[in-house]
């Protein structure tokens, strides 16, 4: 299940009110979603049981590659996902 939560007084933003080509979209994302859910919940017990963060530099899991010690602009998620945000503007990729 997943939902947005709003206020009252809030315009209505379920995904079917912005056309069919939003609401795939956003289908697809919570189905990627639901997809990394068992990763995300195991990841979160290894930092309750082991303290390990769950955000990681790079260099946390390529200690040997030097060249990641001061990259500042990607993380991973645990030790499989990497996330690396578009923060510049007028960027899509």
């Amino acid at each position: 299940f997943y939902r947005g939560h709003a206020h009252i007084d809030t315009k209505r933003r379920e995904p079917w009110l912005f056309g069919p080509e939003i609401a795939k979209q956003i289908r697809d994302a919570i189905r990627v979603r639901y997809a990394i859910l068992p990763y995300l919940y195991t990841l979160f017990f290894e930092a309750h049981t082991t303290g390990v963060s769950v955000m990681r530099a790079m260099y946390m899991e390529f200690p040997r590659l030097t060249h990641l010690f001061g990259m500042d602009d990607q993380f991973l998620l645990g030790s499989a996902l990497l996330v690396k945000p578009v923060a510049a503007a007028n960027t899509q990729s």
